[in-house]
């Protein structure tokens, strides 16, 4: 952006608030999605959910899908929304009175409005002359007037005005337009990034229109549509800008995930899949290693820096299942180090967890023969009696036992009979009895198709676990596009599932049949998701059947020396979800004058602010802030954990070439989370947990040197001085164990 472009940004985000009463005023986050199943079938394959959602969370909003063949959204459920976008692919609504009169009465309480595609009824034919003054009402409000006409042979049509930043994003537009919606623009508050002309009348069409209200896309125009499995989405518009004006973002402080103490997260999670499978990987080949053994001597041993979760199937630990002593004894080594967090990927590993909403054991019955044999034991004692099991069950004719395409069982194991508390609260139970004292489960990691129902979701949360798992996101040679980056979460009823930030290894090697090294291409994704925009942390994800070969090996190394190389923010995984579960609980509450209060906010400790390099954080003003630093033109500042409402309040900065000057030492940045910060007359002191060195960049009032003592939670101590040079950087390190936390005391010397 120009710099009179930032100029005017920095001083619209200064100005915004202002205008507002100086009594406090909750600021709307939530955007209210409409999809309908009958077209997208279900919300996890909605385009609301695959492509709105996630530039939405990246703009600071929380999006709320709603299927409109369960009705419209209620007055109550509409209390604290921001706007409605809708992208249907047709008429969704064969009776269109109801839901244009509903449209209108949520455009007069204030409610933006988007429409993506298809408007969702047919002004038309139907309803009369009343629905079309509705429908007309209702596109006014946005800019547009509807001029009734399809057209659908394009070859006389042309651009006439294009902003190629807005509408050729990630692909141009091809030669021949698609088909289009005759619309006029109206009035002078929306403004039009594309506009084509039909030759034979000269009639001008806006094609993508965002105003103070709301915006519109034509049908073809958002996205291509790729006419062969082979090709994958790609953005004609740019999502990022068009729902930040849509949605007037600019005055919204952006809750974010990515970042901590002013560095890119880092995290890393391993499911259980695999711990038996003997391992050929070229160091251990002859020596018959299992792969959970590799993992722990040639990964976890060798990765004390960088904290991770691993979830066992806890049947690949049950002695009455698939385990046996050496497992658990390894299982306790490895729960023992003191960078890894214990997490849980089920006891009989669900590959289909639709199959088991209903958990009728008649269902299961035609795949029993198809499950392994247990280690000793034939197949037939590896499952369980069907006779024994069914003999009170009368049979059923309405039996649907059919699986996906794919898949040869419904789970990996059936020992059991499939019971749901099996699976949540006993293998928590299992894994719990291998931990070491002070450490517990802390996370639940879906298995399979990572595609819970919602009673599976709420058993985890009711045994205190986080969760995580599904998404996918890939941007890389083969996904080239941020229609492939998925949103931070799914909303399932009243719960919801938390994805990972990138895929793992399965997506990179055809469910681990061929191209091995394929998981290489990780690093791209992480290297694509972090500039131009950083919309996504570092996240590993993968398999304990990664070591089991050589090429997978290179690959997760290569993924791990990529990391290393960064300058990260380890975090353990349930802290990172802890960070998600903050940005959909958190309130926040416009104080005005430029300054917000964040409520609420569970685990999450950033608050980012776009286009913001003239803007700085105000600290007389502000309360519970730690610190700030600018990159590719955002501000994030760093909240303090103690603090539970921290305020934060801007201020203009003129000088955008360095770290803004502050009457009060802040941090920069540093590896490790920094909390509980009391700044005192001759220096400063707080808390900080972490992974690897404790490496911190402070920025103080005036040049000078400092001393830093520091004791960590089992009573060792360490001192180091420092000094800040003309810049006002104070930049030290100490070598500390720092994953329980360490107390930090910094005091001026001169």
């Amino acid at each position: 952006m120009a710099v009179r472009g930032l100029v005017l940004a920095a001083l619209a985000l200064l100005a915004a608030p202002a205008v507002r009463a100086q009594s406090p005023q909750p600021v709307d986050r939530t955007i209210i999605g409409l999809f309908d199943s009958k077209t997208d079938v279900s919300v996890r394959r909605s385009r609301i959910h695959r492509l709105v959602e996630m530039p939405v969370n990246h703009l600071g909003l929380t999006l709320q899908p709603h299927d409109v063949r369960q009705g419209l959204p209620s007055d109550e459920a509409m209390r604290g929304v921001r706007g409605i976008v809708t992208w249907f692919t047709s008429v969704a609504f064969a009776e269109p009175n109801t839901y244009l009169t509903w449209l209108e009465a949520q455009q007069r309480a204030g409610k933006k409005l988007v429409i993506i595609d298809h408007p969702g009824v047919d002004p038309d034919p139907v309803g009369g002359l009343g629905v079309r003054r509705k429908f007309d009402a209702v596109l006014s409000h946005i800019g547009l007037r509807w001029e009734g006409e399809w057209v659908d042979l394009t070859y006389s049509s042309r651009i006439v005005a294009k902003d190629s930043s807005m509408v050729e994003f990630e692909r141009t537009l091809p030669i021949l337009l698609p088909p289009y919606q005759r619309l006029s623009l109206i009035g002078s508050a929306a403004r039009a990034y594309l506009t084509v002309r039909r030759n034979v009348d000269a009639r001008d069409s806006p094609l993508v229109v965002t105003g103070p209200n709301g915006g519109y896309i034509s049908p073809h125009y958002a996205i291509f549509e790729p006419p062969r499995e082979i090709e994958t989405l790609s953005w004609h518009v740019n999502p990022f800008r068009f729902f930040r004006e849509a949605f007037g973002t600019d005055a919204v402080p952006k809750l974010d995930t990515t970042t901590l103490s002013g560095r890119r997260i880092y995290y890393s999670h391993v499911d259980g899949d695999g711990w038996h499978n003997i391992s050929a990987a070229m160091k251990y080949a002859e020596k018959k290693l299992e792969s959970a053994e590799v993992l722990y001597l040639d990964v976890l041993l060798r990765t004390p820096d960088l904290p991770v979760t691993i979830a066992p199937i806890t049947g690949d630990l049950d002695k009455t299942w698939y385990g046996d002593e050496k497992a658990r004894d390894l299982a306790r080594q490895i729960f023992a180090l003191p960078q890894v967090e214990a997490g849980s990927h089920t006891h009989s590993h669900p590959l289909v967890w639709g199959f088991f909403r209903d958990p009728d054991p008649r269902r299961e019955v035609r795949y029993l023969p198809f499950y392994p044999a247990r280690p000793g034991r034939s197949q037939a004692d590896s499952v369980w009696d069907r006779a024994k099991v069914l003999a009170d069950l009368p049979p059923r004719r309405d039996l649907d036992d059919a699986i996906p395409t794919g898949y040869s069982t419904p789970r990996s194991y059936a020992v059991q009979p499939f019971r749901l508390e099996a699976e949540i609260a006993g293998s928590i139970k299992i894994i719990e009895g291998l931990l070491p004292p002070g450490k517990r489960v802390a996370l639940y990691q879906w298995s399979g198709d990572t595609s819970p129902f919602e009673r599976a979701l709420a058993l985890v949360k009711t045994a205190g676990l986080r969760n995580i798992n599904g998404g996918d996101t890939r941007m890389d040679g083969v996904y080239a596009s941020y229609a492939q980056v998925q949103p931070l979460s799914l909303r399932v009823g009243a719960v919801r599932q938390n994805y990972s930030s990138a895929s793992n290894e399965n997506t990179y090697t055809d469910n681990w049949r061929r191209r091995f090294f394929g998981f290489r291409g990780l690093a791209e994704t992480l290297q694509r998701t972090e500039t131009p925009i950083r919309v996504k942390p570092i996240n590993i994800y993968y398999h304990f059947y990664s070591v089991e070969r050589e090429d997978g090996m290179s690959a997760l190394w290569h993924n791990i020396d990529y990391a290393r190389g960064q300058e990260i923010a380890p975090v353990s995984t349930s802290r990172f979800v802890s960070m998600v579960d903050g940005f959909d609980a958190a309130r926040i509450v416009a104080l005005g004058d430029r300054r917000w209060r964040i409520e609420d906010r569970e685990g999450l400790e950033t608050v980012r602010f776009d286009d913001a390099s003239l803007l700085a954080v105000d600290f007389a003003r502000s309360e519970g802030i730690v610190g700030q630093r600018h990159a590719q033109g955002s501000l994030y500042v760093a909240l303090d954990r103690a603090v539970a409402a921290p305020v934060v309040a801007l201020a203009a900065y003129a000088a955008p070439h360095r770290d803004p000057d502050a009457p009060v030492p802040y941090l920069v940045q540093s590896r490790w989370r920094v909390e509980a910060l009391v700044r005192e007359a001759r220096g400063w002191r707080f808390t900080a947990e972490g992974f690897g060195a404790a490496d911190f960049t402070w920025k103080v009032p005036a040049p000078g040197r400092y001393a830093v003592a520091a004791i960590d939670a089992d009573g060792r101590s360490g001192a180091a001085e420092a000094a800040a040079g003309a810049d006002g950087l104070l930049r030290f390190s100490l070598d500390l164990a720092g994953d329980r936390g360490v107390v930090f005391t910094v005091r001026r010397l001169d």
